[in-house]
């Protein structure tokens, strides 16, 4: 069974624009103190929140109350490992939704 013009061109656009689990879990890993993840999920807010909340809590450890934020900002790094899967198949589902 061959595909028309118009279903190729879906299949094309959806590949170009999908995101991977995969590469949100390599920029979570690594990219965690700039929040990779969380820009590259499409969620820039809370990307800079995430972003700032780490810097002013390194800033802050000198004088102890630093360690607040970087605890509250580890346990949001930790829950966001279990959220990433969500997020991806909702955007992924967003595509689907505008090309069909």
């Amino acid at each position: 069974m061959t595909m028309s013009r118009e279903q190729s061109r879906s299949v094309l656009e959806y590949e170009a624009q999908r995101k991977s689990v995969l590469v949100a879990y390599v920029l979570w890993f690594f990219l965690w103190f700039v929040a990779g993840h969380r820009f590259y999920a499409g969620k820039p807010v809370s990307a800079i929140i995430q972003l700032l909340l780490h810097a002013i809590g390194w800033a802050t450890t000198v004088i102890l109350i630093g360690w607040i934020p970087l605890a509250v900002w580890a346990v949001w790094w930790v829950l966001d490992a279990l959220l990433i899967p969500g997020w991806i198949r909702d955007h992924n589902m967003r595509i689907v939704r505008s090309i069909s």
